[in-house]
Order: structure tokens, then C-alpha cells, then sequence
């Protein structure tokens, strides 16, 4: 009996020591990448603004065409859940967008190509199909 209560003990200790470890800010994700994100500055500074909608499970637009060289602003808004956007390739990452809430990103399409973009914050069973792309002309 008592090596079934140490068991349960241990359990719940372990339990708790998970659920900390896994609500811990973790100073990588919250690390800023290249791109920035705020919405402060000139409208020289922001570039062209393009609204990019998220929700379960999908964007809106998937498809965002731009030119080299140019300096963009994604106005990143989630319609419904929480998500992210984040394009290894292009240095992006808006960090957790709240269901309502908006954040945006700016960054300059230095290189042509097609880059993929994705939802970086863990939303669902839907999750993985939250795909989209920049092709840079």
C-alpha cells in the first residue's frame, strides 16, 4: 500500500514538473527574427501594407506576390484561435497573435523566389495544413 501511495506521489510531482516546463515562456520563441514587429513608423518605413487574415485552419490570402526589393508589412490578423506566422526562409516570425488581436511584420523581399509562410503557434488538429507563399518577382 505505501509503495502504491509513493507511486502516486511521484506521479503527481512529475506531473506538475511537466505542466511548469511546458508553461514556461521559452526566450526562443520569443525572440524578435529580421523582420520586425510593431506597427510603428512612416509609411515609407511600413512599405506596402497587405492584410493577411488567420483562422482554423487556413490564411487569407495564400498567396501574397510582391517585387524585389521591396519593404512590406504584413497586418496579420486572426479571426479565429490563436496562431503565428513564420517563414524560416524570410526571417519571419510574429510570435502568438490572440483570437481579435493584430500584430504586424515588416520586412524587405531581398531575394526572388517562392517562400513559404506557416502558422508557428501550435493551433489544433488543423494546424499543419495552415500553408501559404510570397513569391518575390
Amino acid at each position: 500500500m505505501k509503495k502504491r501511495s509513493y507511486g502516486i506521489v511521484i506521479m503527481l510531482v512529475l506531473s506538475l514538473l511537466l505542466l511548469t516546463a511546458c508553461s514556461r515562456n521559452n526566450s526562443e520563441n520569443n525572440l524578435q527574427s529580421a523582420a520586425v514587429v510593431e506597427e510603428k513608423g512612416s509609411a515609407e518605413e511600413q512599405g506596402r501594407i497587405i492584410a493577411l487574415d488567420a483562422y482554423n485552419w487556413g490564411f487569407t490570402p495564400t498567396e501574397i506576390k510582391v517585387k524585389q526589393g521591396e519593404v512590406i508589412t504584413l497586418k496579420i490578423k486572426s479571426t479565429s484561435g490563436v496562431h503565428g506566422v513564420g517563414s524560416r526562409e524570410l526571417g519571419l516570425s510574429s510570435g502568438i497573435i490572440a483570437e481579435g488581436e493584430e500584430k504586424s511584420v515588416t520586412f524587405t523581399a531581398d531575394k526572388k523566389g517562392t517562400f513559404g509562410f506557416y502558422c508557428n503557434v501550435y493551433c489544433g488538429d488543423g494546424h499543419g495544413e495552415m500553408k501559404g507563399k510570397i513569391v518575390v518577382e
